[in-house]
């Protein structure tokens, strides 16, 4: 958060505020519109709490554009972080798959255990077993 959203957010929450970084805050007119979006927000839960009868029309309240932007640039940060994420895994999952690949890859093959030699014209089907 910026020092303007701490000092206004603790000023809304009815925390002690130092004056002269309050005043400083306000001297800004994004300042000015940070305080109203803040009471607006704070209007609306509270409001929403006490189960306020025209809680649609109270819902309605649009923030300023300021807020807007932010809230739009913190959703695009989440969808790059999401993205980023995803690659990350799929790297390491590239980079896993050919680590096992090549060493895989490198073992031998056992010995063999039983080898049968091919001889032509031997009719197999009428040797007996063991001779």
């Amino acid at each position: 958060m910026t020092e303007a959203e701490v000092i206004l957010s603790a000023l809304i929450d009815r925390e002690a505020v130092d004056p002269d970084a309050l005043a400083r805050v306000l001297d800004q007119p994004e300042g000015r519109a940070l305080l109203v979006d803040f009471v607006r927000l704070r209007m609306i839960v509270s409001e929403r709490s006490q189960a306020f009868p025209h809680a649609e029309r109270v819902a309605d309240l649009r923030l300023s554009s300021a807020a807007t932007f932010r809230r739009r640039l913190s959703h695009m940060r989440a969808g790059w972080l999401r993205v980023a994420a995803i690659l990350m895994l799929l790297a390491g999952g590239v980079g896993g798959g050919a680590w096992f690949g090549q060493r895989t890859s490198a073992v031998e093959p056992p010995p063999p255990t039983n080898i049968v030699e091919f001889q032509r014209g031997v009719d197999w089907h009428l040797l007996e077993p063991g001779s």
